[in-house]
């Protein structure tokens, strides 16, 4: 049986994953075409997001590996989006799968130990109040 923070993590994780891949999936399909400069500052954008989640639920003293399956699902969506017009119907695609979900486990892994080290210490200095 998951614990509850671990079953929360899976599922923000699948929606991150979902609005990332689909969000970036819609971009290159529909062929938007914004400057590099937006796509760069959407990336650092979204990074700094992630982080800012995983401080806050390690605030909250979840689990590490609460915190990077959190981190995992917007990192693999956009991992997986990057590296998906590369595939082709040969043995490239398991490669390049393989090559996408490990990055996606690496950048995950910086995302949220940055995070989880800034939550630990806020948490640290400030008395976390679960009464209300």
């Amino acid at each position: 049986m998951l614990r509850p923070e671990t079953r929360t993590a899976s599922i923000a994780a699948l929606a991150a994953f979902l609005l990332v891949f689909g969000g970036l999936t819609a971009h290159r399909v529909f062929d938007v075409g914004l400057p590099t400069a937006i796509q760069s500052a959407l990336v650092w954008t979204g990074a700094a997001v992630v982080v800012t989640a995983v401080a806050t639920i390690s605030y909250r003293e979840w689990r590490f590996i609460d915190c990077w399956i959190v981190a995992l699902g917007p990192t693999l969506g956009f991992t997986v989006n990057l590296f998906e017009p590369f595939t082709s119907p040969t043995g490239a695609t398991v490669a390049l799968s393989v090559y996408a979900t490990v990055t996606a486990a690496v950048v995950a892994s910086v995302l949220a130990l940055v995070g989880y080290t800034i939550g630990a210490s806020v948490e640290g200095v400030v008395e976390v109040d679960d009464r209300n």
